[in-house]
Formats: structure tokens, sequence, C-alpha cells
């Protein structure tokens, strides 16, 4: 049992690689845009950063205050690589703190509309 989910990061056409939670659910992928916001509230060119980049500093700011990475976080190479199935992946674009959704699976689209979270329109808008 758990609250699976994964977050990656998009610039553009690239993406990070992908950061799977066991146990944060919808909240950590709420983490991660805000985390996007406000990076550009403080003027961060988060723009100009390569999505990997932005992970690393993204994992930064999650771990601030712990000692230990938590049990059931870890990264892997695509969002298949990982427990994702309660909640799915999301992409998070570093340029608008959206959610990309070109890339949403259906069960994502389904928990995000739950939330109330906005998506972005992602390389077809």
């Amino acid at each position: 049992m758990g609250d699976t989910v994964s977050v990656q990061f998009k610039n553009g056409s690239q993406l990070s690689v992908v950061l799977f939670n066991h146990w944060d659910g919808i909240d950590f992928v709420k983490r991660a845009i805000d985390y996007v916001i406000d990076a550009k509230k403080n003027s961060d060119p988060l723009v100009r950063h390569n999505p990997n980049a932005v992970m690393v500093g993204f994992l930064q700011e999650f771990m601030r205050n712990r000692q230990h990475v938590p049990d059931g976080l870890y990264l892997g190479k695509n969002e298949k690589a990982g427990d994702n199935v309660d909640n799915g992946n999301f992409v998070v674009d570093v340029q608008t703190g959206m959610i990309d959704k070109t890339l949403l699976s259906p069960l994502s689209r389904t928990r995000l509309d739950q939330e109330g979270i906005k998506i972005g329109g992602g390389a077809s808008a």
C-alpha cells in the first residue's frame, strides 16, 4: 500500500529523469509545481536550465531538513522504470510551471481533475 506517483521536468523538448515517490501522491506533484513557480518568482532562470538540473534542485529542496532519503524515493530513466500506478506520471514544464497535457495518461488526467490542478498546453497547444 502507498500513494505512488512520479514526476519529471521538461524544458522545450528535453525531459528529465523521473523521480518516483511511493508515499506522497498528488501532494508530491503539487510540491514540484510549487518549486518551479517559486523559483520563477525568485528570478531563478529555470527556462535556461537542463531539466535534469531542475530535478537536482527540486531534490535538494525536498531533502531540506531531512537527514536520510525517504524509503520509496528513487530515480528512473522513464515513467515505466518504477511504480506510479496509484496516480501516474506528471511532467512539469519549467517555463510555465504547469503540467504538460500532451504527456498525461488518463489516470493522471483524472487525478488532476479531482485535485483542481491546472494543466498546461504542452507542445501541441
